[in-house]
């Protein structure tokens, strides 16, 4: 994950998309992997390597109860499968799960009632509940391809639409069809919803008409003069372009704002911090060049990765965490969480009220990921 954009779905899949070099031969029989715990990364910060069904894995959401979920693939003598993945803590032991159907599917986000949304095989939005799934959202009129990546309590839905040129942001309320969400105005092109708190604020990106990106959130507002209520689109504020990510309950979202050095066409992503109705403040980065932010808890801590500071001139993402110095604050300090073995990389990209943080670790050189759980505590 080397591109600096960080905002597309293809960013996104190329992420959880756990598919295994042609040269991984020495994965072809190997048995579901165990969790490991207590394993230190090189910054010496405890990781658990969650299980994963034999080959390469990844974490992407977690609640706050510890349910984890994302992808992991399946190796067979003669081929490998990924399959959307929950992970669960049972009497002490990390197990893993295929979500039903979950056969080339993905898992992206969790919400507490244990509702998990994401992608199944035939590239629709779905959502597994307790009860079984998956469901495809929306109504028989409604086709895709179409993706969810957010959801909350209430089980509204956001994502994105593809069957359409320039690609829709859209939203699905408990029980009902598919929803557009707004472009940005002027002739605004494509856009996608990423996340959605409880109270209905939806966190995306969106371009405009000379394809620059921004970080938008949409509200549902209503008009004194008609009383009609709608979804409004408010592009926030940064110097740059940028792309929001996630969206806490307090409306503070996190992203990446992308500064250029004039007169070079360089742009580095930076992790980007957006207090509700505030302006946004550059996180900074672990030393490096670039930095991009993914997740937030109830208390501001945010999560994502970042190229550290040795070796200089390093391209590879480290995990970190960003310790706000009080809750809500936007000062704070980024913390590595180090690689682990031979992993060249590291992500994180979600973090729960109990300061758990789930993510990856990534060996560039084979291409294998394995999915991981850093049991943080405030610094």
């Amino acid at each position: 994950m080397k591109s600096i954009a960080l905002t597309s779905l293809a960013m996104v899949l190329a992420a959880c998309s756990d598919s295994l070099s042609p040269g991984l031969t020495n994965e072809k029989n190997s048995p579901p992997a165990l969790a490991r715990s207590n394993v230190a990364s090189s910054t010496g910060v405890p990781v658990t390597v969650l299980p994963s069904l034999g080959g390469s894995a990844s974490a992407r959401a977690i609640n706050d109860a510890g349910t984890i979920v994302g992808t992991s693939v399946e190796v067979t003598r003669s081929s490998s499968t990924s399959y959307a993945i929950k992970w669960t803590l049972v009497n002490g032991a990390w197990t893993i799960a295929k979500l039903p159907g979950g056969q080339g599917a993905a898992a992206y986000a969790i919400n507490g009632n244990e509702t998990i949304v994401g992608q199944s095989s035939e590239r629709r939005a779905v959502m597994w509940t307790l009860g079984g799934g998956p469901v495809v959202l929306g109504c028989p009129q409604d086709v895709g391809p179409d993706y969810a990546l957010g959801i909350n309590t209430q089980e509204t839905v956001v994502g994105a639409r593809s069957d359409v040129s320039p690609g829709r942001a859209v939203v699905w309320t408990k029980g009902g069809c598919r929803e557009d969400l707004p472009p940005l105005p002027n002739g605004g092109g494509s856009a996608e919803a990423r996340a959605i708190n409880d109270g209905g604020t939806v966190a995306g990106h969106a371009y405009d008409a000379a394809n620059n990106e921004w970080a938008v959130v949409w509200t549902r507002e209503t008009d004194p003069a008609t009383m009609v209520t709608t979804w409004v689109i408010h592009q926030l504020d940064a110097p740059g372009q940028a792309g929001a990510w996630n969206i806490n309950g307090a409306g503070n979202v996190v992203g990446s704002f992308f500064p250029c050095v004039p007169g070079t066409g360089t742009c580095r992503a930076h992790a980007m911090l957006w207090p509700a109705g505030s302006a946004g403040t550059d996180l900074g980065t672990l030393g490096g060049a670039l930095s991009a932010a993914f997740g937030i808890n109830t208390a501001g801590e945010i999560v994502g990765y970042s190229y550290p500071a040795s070796p200089p001139g390093s391209n590879n993402n480290h995990a970190f965490v960003w310790w706000p110095t009080a809750a809500g604050a936007t000062t704070g300090t980024m913390q590595d969480l180090g690689t682990l073995g031979n992993d060249t990389d590291s992500e994180a990209y979600g973090i729960n009220t109990n300061r758990q943080v789930v993510g990856l670790g990534l060996n560039n050189h084979t291409g294998s990921r394995r999915a991981l759980l850093w049991p943080m505590s405030a610094p």
